[in-house]
């Protein structure tokens, strides 16, 4: 294979250092001697540089760094014969190390493969694989240190809340003490659901906030806890209530409820509607929000006989400052009178690496009873964009279509285009299983404006114009994701007493256009 001596520009989608289970479709995974930037594309890896030399260091140990800021960076030894050494990585010093055990025996070793480190925090965990522990018959070495406890959480399940209570039962029979530990779960967001029901941001949390109550069920709860780890500091007398529920109708009847985010596979999604309206709570709904015309068209009825409820389509990239950016470059910049608006979006989720994925949701994608295709579970992407970007939907002129079905009958391919009476032209492709650009292209008489990934737009997002053959680029910085900026939305619209979103194209007469369009797509 020749040496890469471009720039690449395929980062479909952006850049990720989250882990490889956690990454979405498109994202940068495996790099040898590249450095990816989201402007310049693919670039290559400086050389090394030489930094500092570690004085008294040998080549037999094992190393472990940590590093706490770019102010704070260290390296560490812990040599055979258990003695542990550290060294500020900035200057080369060696740091003092202070060994309130008194001994290192744990930590002697034959083999560096024998010693595994964990660094969470400002804690890092020494194993040593090759001693079994066993319980020690002398006490603690010093009560003044602070007592704390280390849990591991292996899996969690969303909208749930935990507690650890750990008892003392030394001295009697009955117990009669119970230390509690204050549980502050990760979340998946900057945002969370505050017990009174309202959206907080995460910068002003409480501690007595970490109930999450929603009517999510495929794991995309914009409030659920991550699987993660944390250290625990014990403090008596704290009291942690537990809200434990798998009923969706119970959450959905909680007084403590004003809305709820409804994410359960698409063909569920009027069943939990009609429960969430009958109860009064303003709804946040995944899309597609219906699998048919017929069910969307009863919602609307049932929407508009009760004029208090809240209902919003989680389009979620509508809710993202580049909608408004391009907006405004489209009119300075003048590209005349729209002629055509393109997109396309699709990954291969039957790609080995979607495996697992597949087995766990491939309902959700691949079964018609269930909802399932490109076109049911893709399709609101390009409709939405051409709708907010022309102003509405005019009368279908003409329309034609590819769709490729698989062996569950679903469409696994398709690629559309539909010539409207104002002679405006929308041309899409979705797919699910072939990765497919992700982009939005507006063609007007003038000049074009183009947009990478805007179905899952990054912090640092560019905007291109090409006018008379010349090209520029503007680029944007927003650090907001699209979970805060769309709860953001929801909570100003609540507060102001609005019964419908400000969100163009989210409201329920925009759902009632996408499924009639998504219908003749899909030929029905």
């Amino acid at each position: 294979m020749a040496n890469i001596t471009q720039t690449i520009h395929s980062l479909n989608a952006g850049i990720s250092q989250q882990p490889d289970e956690q990454k979405i479709p498109g994202q940068v995974r495996d790099m040898n001697n590249a450095i990816p930037d989201i402007t310049q594309g693919l670039l290559k890896r400086p050389a090394g540089k030489f930094v500092k030399t570690l004085v008294g260091s040998t080549d037999t140990g094992k190393w472990f760094h940590y590093y706490r800021d770019e102010n704070e960076q260290y390296i560490g030894q812990i040599f055979q014969n258990g003695t542990l050494r550290m060294w500020d990585c900035l200057t080369g010093a060696e740091k003092t190390v202070v060994n309130a055990i008194g001994n290192t025996t744990y930590l002697t070793h034959t083999g560096d493969e024998d010693i595994q480190t964990l660094t969470l925090n400002d804690f890092t965990y020494i194993n040593n694989r090759s001693i079994t522990t066993e319980m020690d018959t002398t006490t603690e070495p010093d009560t003044n240190f602070k007592k704390e406890i280390f849990v591991e959480l292996k899996s969690v399940a969303y909208a749930k809340q935990y507690s650890l209570n750990v008892f003392d039962d030394t001295t009697t029979s009955t117990v009669t003490t119970a230390t509690r530990i204050s549980v502050d779960l990760i979340k998946s967001s900057n945002n969370y659901c505050h017990t009174d029901g309202s959206l907080r941001d995460r910068t002003q949390r409480i501690t007595d906030s970490t109930r999450c109550d929603t009517a999510a069920g495929d794991g995309r709860d914009a409030y659920a806890p991550n699987v993660g780890t944390r250290i625990f500091d014990i403090d008596d007398g704290i009291t942690i209530d537990i809200d434990i529920t798998d009923n969706y109708d119970e959450s959905i009847k909680k007084t403590n409820v004003d809305i709820v985010y409804i994410s359960l596979i698409n063909s569920l999604h009027y069943k939990c509607l009609k429960k969430a309206i009958k109860s009064n709570k303003h709804i946040l709904i995944e899309k597609p929000a219906c699998i048919n015309f017929e069910e969307i068209k009863d919602i609307r009825k049932d929407i508009y006989k009760n004029k208090n409820i809240y209902f919003k389509e989680a389009i979620l990239y509508l809710n993202h400052p580049l909608i408004k950016n391009i907006q405004e470059i489209s009119n300075n910049e003048n590209i005349g009178k729209i002629i055509k608006i393109k997109s396309e979006y699709g990954f291969n989720f039957k790609k080995k690496r979607f495996f697992f994925f597949l087995k766990k949701k491939n309902r959700k994608y691949f079964d018609k009873l269930s909802g399932g295709g490109a076109i049911m579970n893709f399709g609101h992407y390009p409709l939405s964009a051409f709708k907010v970007f022309n102003k509405g939907f005019g009368i279908i002129k003409k329309i034609s279509k590819k769709n490729i079905f698989g062996s569950s009958n679903v469409e696994e391919f398709s690629d559309l285009e539909i010539e409207f009476s104002d002679q405006v032209k929308l041309t899409a492709k979705v797919s699910i299983i072939q990765n497919l650009d992700s982009y939005i292209e507006i063609l007007g008489e003038k000049g074009s404006i183009r947009i990478n990934n805007p179905w899952i737009p990054n912090q640092n997002y560019v905007i291109i114009l090409n006018k008379n053959n010349i090209k520029k680029e503007y680029n944007f910085i927003e650090k907001k994701s699209l979970w805060q900026l769309t709860l953001e939305n929801i909570e100003k619209d609540l507060t102001q007493f609005k019964n419908a979103p400000s969100t163009y194209g989210t409201d329920i007469s925009s759902s009632i256009e996408y499924m009639e369009l998504i219908n003749k797509w899909r030929n029905i």
